[in-house]
């Protein structure tokens, strides 16, 4: 089966329909952005701003460092992610753990900067769910695989 991407500015982005239960979210529709240089997949600070994420009720997990903005990461347990395949039909993930990023420094300019990183989906997902991921950026064609 395969899940169709789109090549814009040099990136291969992925609408994904997001829920996780035990947030209580409904299913949103979220663009990340594949990154094969990732090893740590995680929802964008916006993404998880506009899911209105109960950081309050979640496991902190670690700080990190993205694109000069800092970063506490947090734990989702029961994650589901559904993909549209070539035929329109929906792909859906088992619930797995997932990140969500929220930004440390909660000036206006640092949410700013941090508003701008998108949602990425890194090499831990795409093996974790037996995906791999075609790409001709010349032709601007690019999906995942998976059986």
């Amino acid at each position: 089966m395969k899940i169709p991407m789109r090549v814009v500015n040099n990136e291969v982005r992925v609408e994904v329909y997001f829920r996780c239960p035990r947030i209580r979210t409904n299913i949103r529709p979220i663009i990340f952005v594949v990154d094969t240089g990732s090893t740590m997949s995680m929802l964008s600070y916006m993404d998880s701003f506009l899911l209105n994420m109960p950081f309050n009720f979640l496991a902190y997990k670690k700080n990190t460092d993205i694109a000069n903005c800092n970063f506490d990461l947090y734990e989702l347990h029961d994650a589901r992610f559904g993909f549209t395949d070539e035929n329109n039909i929906l792909f859906r993930t088992e619930p797995q753990r997932f990140l969500a990023a929220q930004v440390t420094k909660r000036t206006i300019e640092k949410k700013r900067d941090a508003a701008i990183i998108p949602s990425i989906i890194g090499m831990d997902f795409m093996e974790k769910n037996n995906f791999a991921l075609y790409c001709n950026a010349a032709k601007k064609i690019a999906y995942f695989e998976t059986e």
